[in-house]
C-alpha cells in the first residue's frame, strides 16, 4: 500500500516543479500557450495550499522574508491611483513571480536533500537546454539573443513573425553569469570529485561562458570576468589581508592599463562584431573620445536620466516616469539570483 504522506509529498514536489519550470520560461514554453494563465496560477495556489497545511511555521516565515516585497507590491498598487502608467502593472507581475520563487525557496529551504536535488536538477536541466538551444540559434543568426530581449513589436519586425521557444536572452544571460560563478567555486572547492564529474562539469561551464560572449551582453560579460578574476585571486592566495592587496594591485594596474588592454582584445579575431563595438566604445570613453551616436553614450543618457529622476521624486517618486527600465531588470534579477544562490548553496554546502 502506498504511503499517503509520500505520494502527497510527491505530488506537492512535482507540482512546485511545474511552477519553477513554467516562470523559468525554458523548455515549459514549448506549452506554455496551451495552457491558460488561470490553470497555470491554480497549480501554484494548490502547492501554496498544501505548503502552508502540511508546514505550520511556514506561513510565519514566509510573511517575515517577503514582507519588504509585498509592501514594495502595495505601494505599486496604490500609485495606480495617482497614474495610468503601464509599466507599473508589468512590474507587479513581475514582483509576484518573485514572489512565487521565494515561497518555494523558503518551503524547501530546510527540508530533505533529496528534494531540493531533485529541483536543482530539473532546473539544472532545463539551463542546459536552453543554452545549447541558444547557441544553435545564435549560429544562425548571432543577434538573436539581443533581439529577443526588445518589445514585441520589434522582434514582430525584425524577426518576421518566426516565434522561437526556449532561447536564453537578457534575463536568461545575467542568471547565467551567477551561476557560472557558482559552478567554477564548486569546482574548485571539491577536489575529491570523481574525474568524469569534473569533465562534465568543466564543459558545462564552457559551454555556458561561451554563450556568454555570443550573446553579446556586454555588462553581464564584465561582471563575469571581474568576479572570475576574484575567485581566481581568492584560491590562489589564501590569505586575506595578501589577497585583498594583490586585488587592489590587479585593479589599480587595470585601471591604467584597461584602454591598451581593451585595444588589444579587439583586435582578437574570434570576438564577434558586436562585442568588439562595445570594446571599442568604452576603450574611447576612458580616452576621453567618447563619441555621440554610441551605444554606450545612450545609455550612459538614460542612467543620468534614471538618477536624476530619483533624486527629484525622493518622497513620492516618478510612478515609473521618466526612467531606466534597465534599472528595474536589474533589481529584479539580482533579486531572484540571491534567492538561486541561497538555495544551491543550502544543497552543495
Amino acid at each position: 500500500m502506498i504511503n499517503k504522506n509520500k505520494l502527497l509529498k510527491s505530488i506537492h514536489l512535482i507540482l512546485a516543479l511545474i511552477v519553477l519550470l513554467w516562470i523559468d520560461a525554458g523548455i515549459f514554453s514549448y506549452i506554455t500557450s496551451e495552457i491558460s494563465i488561470i490553470i497555470r496560477l491554480s497549480i501554484y495556489l494548490v502547492w501554496l495550499l498544501i505548503a502552508v497545511v502540511s508546514d505550520k511555521k511556514y506561513t510565519t516565515t514566509l510573511l517575515r522574508i517577503t514582507l519588504p516585497l509585498l509592501s514594495f507590491i502595495a505601494i505599486m498598487k496604490l500609485s495606480l491611483l495617482f497614474t495610468n502608467n503601464s509599466n507599473i502593472n508589468g512590474y507587479i507581475n513581475n514582483c509576484f513571480y518573485i514572489f512565487m520563487v521565494t515561497s518555494i525557496f523558503i518551503y524547501y529551504m530546510n527540508k530533505d536533500k533529496g528534494s531540493k536535488k531533485i529541483i536543482l536538477f530539473t532546473l539544472l536541466i532545463d539551463i542546459i537546454y536552453v543554452g545549447i538551444n541558444t547557441l544553435i540559434k545564435l549560429n544562425e543568426n548571432d543577434m538573436l539573443a539581443r533581439i529577443l530581449t526588445t518589445s514585441a513589436e520589434n522582434q514582430e519586425k525584425i524577426l518576421e513573425g518566426i516565434k522561437y521557444k526556449a532561447i536564453g536572452s537578457f534575463s536568461y544571460c545575467y542568471g547565467l553569469v551567477m551561476i557560472l560563478l557558482v559552478m567554477i567555486d564548486y569546482l574548485f572547492a571539491k577536489k575529491d570529485k570523481a574525474i568524469i564529474v569534473n569533465i562534465i562539469d568543466i564543459i558545462i561551464i564552457a559551454l555556458f561562458i561561451e554563450l556568454l560572449f555570443k550573446a553579446q551582453f556586454m555588462i553581464a560579460i564584465i561582471l563575469f570576468v571581474m568576479f572570475f578574476i576574484k575567485i581566481l585571486l581568492d584560491k590562489l592566495l589564501k590569505g586575506k589581508k595578501v589577497m585583498y592587496i594583490c586585488s587592489i594591485c590587479v585593479l589599480i594596474l587595470t585601471i591604467i592599463f584597461l584602454p591598451m588592454i581593451l585595444g588589444k582584445l579587439a583586435e582578437i579575431d574570434g570576438i564577434s562584431v558586436g562585442i568588439k563595438e562595445k570594446i571599442i566604445e568604452i576603450k574611447d570613453a576612458m580616452e576621453g573620445n567618447n563619441r555621440e551616436s554610441t551605444d554606450l553614450n545612450g545609455r550612459m543618457d538614460l542612467y543620468t536620466k534614471s538618477i536624476n529622476s530619483f533624486f527629484n521624486n525622493i518622497f513620492v517618486g516618478s510612478f515609473g516616469e521618466d526612467t531606466v527600465r534597465t534599472s528595474f531588470y536589474i533589481f529584479r534579477f539580482l533579486r531572484t539570483l540571491w534567492i538561486v544562490v541561497e538555495f544551491i548553496v543550502n544543497i552543495l554546502y
